[in-house]
């Protein structure tokens, strides 16, 4: 699969430009992920090529239970369009 650059610069795009006012890694997010699938495939019996757009989102929460650990939920949804 190869990255193309049109879905590194989104990426970066995404990424937020605010900093944490603690080291604290309680609370909720939410993010979003778009990107591009790009698969080619040669076997025995043929070949398969599949190019394709892939996008989600993704929200969740953590909270600290000690210094080191964090436990958390997420609810992801994710698809791709062929």
């Amino acid at each position: 699969m190869k990255i193309t650059k049109l879905s590194a610069a989104i990426a970066l795009l995404a990424i937020p430009s605010f900093a944490m006012a603690s080291d604290a890694w309680d609370g909720f997010y939410a993010g979003i992920r778009v990107g591009v699938s790009d698969a080619d495939l040669a076997g025995g019996t043929g070949a398969l090529s599949d190019h394709s757009a892939v996008y989600g989102l993704q929200a969740g929460y953590n909270h600290s239970v000690a210094e080191n650990w964090i436990i958390g939920a997420e609810l992801s949804f994710g698809t791709a369009e062929y």
